[in-house]
C-alpha cells in the first residue's frame, strides 16, 4: 500500500487497503480462534496436527493465507499483482528495484504462510495431548464471521476491481500517471507477470520442505543466526551502546553527578556543616569559668562598641 502510494497509484493503494482488510481480518480472527481453542496457548511450537479438531478455522486461515500470498483469482491477487506490474511498467531504475523487491517479498510471504499452516495444522503434534485432544471450534458467531470473511477473501477482489482500477473508475483522477502505467503494464512480458506467482510457489514449497530439516545442524545454525537478527543488535551494542554507556558512566555519572553536583550540592553542604559543628565543639567546653569569661568579654566589647557609635 505504501509502495503504491509512493509511485502515485493511490487508487491501487486504496484498492489493496480495501482487499487487505478482509483477508487480514480473517487471519487475525482465525489466529484468535486457534488460541482460544487450545486454552490460550500462543506458542506455535506447541501446536500441530489440529486440522481434524479445527477444520473450519483451518479453511479460514488457509483462505486468508492464500489471499495474502496473492494466489491467482483470490482477493489479494487483484491488487497485489497490479502494484507489482505497475512498478515494472514505470520503466525506471527505482521501479525495477521495487518490482524485484516486491516479488521477493511475495516469495517470503508464501514461505512463512505455508510454514504457519504446516506447523499448526499438518505437522506432528508438539503440545500437551490433553490440550490438543480437548480443542474444539469456537462459538457460532466466530464461525459465521470466519465464513463471511472467507467468502469476501475469495470473491470480493474480482467483484470490486473495476470500481477502483477500472477505466471508468472515479479514483483515477487521484492517481497521477497511474493510467499511463496501467496501460503499459498490460503489455509487459508474460514471464514478468508470472514472476511473483513463481516465487510464491517456490517459497511455499520451501516452507513445506524445510520442516523435515528442522533437526539438522545446518537448519539449527541458520535458525540461530536469523533468531539473533543477523547479530545486528550485538554489533550495534558493541559499536554504539557500550561506548556511550562507558562515557555516560565516566563523565556524566562519576564526574558530573557524583563529582560536581554532589560535592558542590547536598554532599558538599553536609560536609561544610559538619566542619562548622566540629569547630564549634571546641568553644563549648562545658566549664563555667570559660562561659563567665566569655560573657564578661562580650559585655565589655558591646559597651565599647556602643561608645564608639556615640562618638
Amino acid at each position: 500500500m505504501v509502495f503504491a502510494a509512493g509511485i502515485g497509484a493511490y487508487n491501487v493503494s486504496l484498492f489493496h487497503l480495501f482487499n487487505h482488510a478482509f483477508f487480514k481480518a480473517l487471519l487475525f480472527l482465525s489466529a484468535g480462534s486457534i488460541i482460544h481453542s487450545i486454552v490460550e496457548e500462543q506458542d506455535l511450537r506447541r501446536m500441530g496436527s489440529m486440522i481434524l479438531q479445527l477444520p473450519i478455522t483451518y479453511m479460514g486461515i488457509l483462505t486468508g493465507s492464500l489471499a495474502l500470498m496473492g494466489v491467482p483469482f483470490l482477493t489479494g491477487f487483484y491488487s497485489k499483482d497490479v502494484i507489482i506490474e505497475i512498478a515494472y511498467a514505470s520503466f525506471c531504475i527505482e521501479g525495477s528495484i521495487g518490482h524485484w523487491l516486491l516479488s521477493l517479498s511475495a516469495g517470503f510471504t508464501a514461505f512463512y504462510s505455508i510454514r504457519l499452516l504446516n506447523a499448526c495444522f499438518i505437522s506432528n503434534p508438539q503440545g500437551l495431548r490433553s490440550t490438543l485432544v480437548n480443542s474444539q471450534e469456537s462459538a457460532t458467531p466466530t464461525i459465521i464471521s470466519l465464513v463471511i470473511l472467507s467468502i469476501c477473501s475469495i470473491f470480493l477482489g474480482f467483484l470490486v476491481r473495476d470500481i477502483f482500477i477500472g477505466c471508468g473508475s472515479p479514483y483515477l483522477e487521484l492517481s497521477g500517471n497511474f493510467f499511463y502505467h496501467s496501460l503499459e503494464s498490460e503489455f509487459i512480458p508474460l514471464i514478468i507477470k508470472w514472476v511473483p506467482v513463481i516465487l510464491s510457489f517456490f517459497g511455499g514449497c520451501f516452507g513445506i520442505y524445510i520442516y523435515p530439516l528442522s533437526s539438522s545442524s545446518v537448519y539449527k545454525g541458520l535458525f540461530t543466526f536469523f533468531s539473533n537478527k543477523w547479530h545486528f543488535d550485538s554489533v550495534y551494542n558493541l559499536l554504539f551502546v557500550k561506548p556511550l554507556m562507558n562515557v555516560g558512566y565516566s563523565i556524566s555519572y562519576k564526574v558530573l553527578d557524583q563529582g560536581v553536583i554532589h560535592q558542590g550540592g547536598p554532599i558538599g553542604l553536609i560536609i561544610f556543616i559538619k566542619k562548622l559543628i566540629f569547630l564549634n565543639s571546641f568553644v563549648q567546653s562545658g566549664k563555667i569559668n570559660h562561659y563567665s569569661i566569655t560573657i564578661i568579654l562580650g559585655t565589655v566589647l558591646f559597651i565599647f562598641l556602643r561608645k564608639q557609635e556615640k562618638c
